[in-house]
């Protein structure tokens, strides 16, 4: 198993970070392309992503861009852009050799509950998936798709039809809990159900409020699911904290002690 560290814009420098990544012990880092990134890569920070192996002893896996992505549309013009969007950013991770390049379907659209037209969003997501993955192969990287905390491709069954040899799994154990108004046990209803199609877990604390916390400042069972993880195909743990309770801001001590949690646990 291997444990991720998470890079994304707003935590400034990635020199910085990826000195934190190594000294703390992690084994890759996954790196968000949210805009400003890729195109506003400097020069310097692209070559230090080309040497995180060289130099960090870090592999290097993406995250699609999430912000006005939506491959779900049926509008067309909409949905060819964000699939140009996602499509040249996979092309962008090529070079690095990633892991894998973890993405979602998502939509906004508040008509997503009626029934004909959640269908034609279903539809638009069947086509995406497949011309996404024909992208990923010819360009030699692993996919996998990421279940969301609430709206559609939040259930076992929108995501189960989704997946195959050539797009994996990534479970986000948060997301499952809130997906379900904070039900637990229905994590491992997601980890009993994607056992042979589990890639990576994104683990994270959550309640009924929020996610993305520091583990032991919500309501999840880390044990329990790191321990039922360990029986399924995964190979990839990304440690994603984003906030401490009441807003406090995560620290090099949080992710420390969450990569100690993983490593006790497994």
């Amino acid at each position: 198993m291997k444990f991720g560290y998470p890079f994304w814009y707003g935590d400034g420098s990635i020199k910085k970070h990826a000195e934190i990544a190594r000294n703390l012990g992690f084994d890759y880092v996954e790196f968000s392309l949210n805009y400003p990134w890729p195109e506003k890569l400097s020069q310097s920070d692209n070559l230090l992503l080309k040497n995180l192996k060289e130099d960090y002893n870090l592999d290097i896996a993406f995250h699609a861009p999430l912000g006005g992505i939506d491959l779900c549309y049926p509008r067309k013009d909409i949905y060819e852009v964000s699939f140009k969007i996602l499509s040249e950013s996979i092309k962008f991770a090529k070079s690095f050799s990633p892991l894998y390049f973890n993405f979602h379907l998502a939509t906004d659209i508040p008509t997503w509950k009626c029934a004909d037209i959640r269908k034609e969003f279903v539809e638009r997501a069947q086509h995406a998936a497949s011309q996404i993955v024909k992208i990923a192969d010819g360009c030699g990287i692993q996919l996998t798709l990421e279940n969301n905390s609430k709206k559609m491709f939040s259930d076992i069954r929108e995501i189960k039809p989704f997946l195959h040899n050539n797009l994996k799994f990534c479970l986000d154990a948060g997301h499952a809990a809130r997906a379900s108004n904070g039900k637990i046990g229905k994590i491992f209803e997601w980890i009993k159900a994607f056992r042979k199609e589990i890639l990576v877990l994104h683990l994270h604390d959550a309640s009924s409020e929020t996610d993305h916390l520091s583990l032991g400042e919500g309501n999840l069972p880390f044990e329990k699911i790191l321990k039922s993880v360990k029986k399924t195909s995964c190979k990839y743990i990304l440690i994603e904290l984003q906030r401490g309770s009441k807003g406090r801001n995560i620290t090099e001590e949080d992710f420390k002690n969450g990569l100690n949690c993983c490593k006790k646990f497994l």
